[in-house]
C-alpha cells in the first residue's frame, strides 16, 4: 500500500504585523529547484521586504534596515548599521539610476543575509549619475571576505542595472510581488 502525502495549503505568518500573511504553498512552489533560478534568490527572505519606508538619508534608512535585520534574525542592531555606516564612508554604494547596494560583513554571520526597502521619498546616496535613490538591496555577508562574496555583489549589481528589471520592480507593490522577481530574474534577462 502506498503512502500518500497530502499538501495542504495554510497561511504562515512571516512578517512583523499579523495583516501580512503569504500562503505557504506559493512559498514552497518558488523555492522547489527548478523554479528559483536566481543564484542569491535564497539570501533573500520575503520578512526581509519593507517598502514605503520613511527614511530622510543613508543614516535613517541604515537604521531601518538594520532594525529588520535585529527583529526578523536576531543580528545585533549596532552590528549591522555600524557595518553599513563604515562600508558607505569609504565610498558610495549607490549604483545610479535610483537603486542602491549597501553592503557589510558582519562578524558571527554563517551566510549571506540581503533585504530589499523601497523608501518613501528618494534621497541622496552620492550615486555616479547623482539621481537620489529609493531602492535599496541590502547585502549582509560573513565576516571573513571571499571571492564568493565579490561574485555575489557583482551578479546583484546586475539585476540593478537591468532597466527591465527596474521597472518591473517598480510596479510591485507587495512584498511577495517583489520576492518572486527576485527569484524568477535569470542571468539572461540582464542587456
Amino acid at each position: 500500500m502506498k503512502t500518500r502525502i497530502v499538501f495542504r495549503p495554510r497561511l504562515i505568518n512571516i512578517g512583523p504585523s499579523p495583516s501580512w500573511k503569504i500562503n505557504a504553498m506559493r512559498v514552497a512552489k518558488l523555492l522547489q529547484p527548478d523554479f528559483l533560478m536566481s543564484p542569491f534568490a535564497k539570501f533573500l527572505f520575503p520578512e526581509n521586504i519593507r517598502l514605503d519606508v520613511a527614511a530622510f538619508d543613508k543614516t535613517q534608512a541604515f537604521a531601518q534596515v538594520a532594525a529588520v535585520f535585529e527583529r526578523e534574525h536576531r543580528i545585533g542592531y549596532s552590528q549591522v548599521y555600524e557595518g553599513l555606516r563604515a562600508r558607505e564612508q569609504l565610498d558610495s554604494t549607490g549604483l545610479g539610476c535610483g537603486v542602491a547596494l549597501p553592503h557589510a560583513q558582519i562578524s558571527g554571520l554563517r551566510a549571506p543575509m540581503m533585504a530589499f526597502v523601497r523608501l518613501r521619498m528618494p534621497i541622496g546616496f552620492d550615486a555616479p549619475d547623482g539621481l537620489p535613490v529609493s531602492d535599496l538591496l541590502v547585502l549582509l555577508v560573513p565576516g571573513k571576505g571571499s571571492q564568493e562574496y565579490l561574485q555575489l555583489l557583482a551578479e546583484i549589481a546586475g539585476v540593478l542595472c537591468d532597466a527591465s528589471f527596474r521597472e518591473q520592480l517598480c510596479t510591485a507593490h507587495d512584498p511577495y510581488a517583489v520576492w518572486q522577481l527576485f527569484v524568477r530574474w535569470r542571468r539572461s534577462h540582464a542587456h
